[in-house]
């Protein structure tokens, strides 16, 4: 990975218990990237990309702008990204 950066939200209206960080990972490969998040982290993906595996996730994340986001992901910390 060649980047990783952290943004907490700060929204006076949420309320601290319910506010969400923000990941940013930046990679040179994303097939690399994914071959290696699916093996380490499954549950990040849904079925279908687990099932189709890192080749088409990767193909899929080169299409239009390049993002691939996933939403409320839970760490052993109990902090969701």
């Amino acid at each position: 990975m060649d980047l990783l950066s952290f943004f907490k939200q700060t929204l006076k209206r949420v309320s601290k218990l319910n506010r969400m960080t923000d990941a940013i990972l930046i990679v040179k490969n994303s097939y690399e990237f994914h071959r290696q998040n699916l093996l380490l982290n499954p549950s990040h993906y849904s079925i279908l990309a687990r099932f189709f595996g890192p080749k088409i996730v990767s193909k899929i994340n080169n299409i239009g702008t390049n993002v691939y986001y996933n939403v409320h992901i839970s760490t052993k910390e109990g902090v969701n990204f």
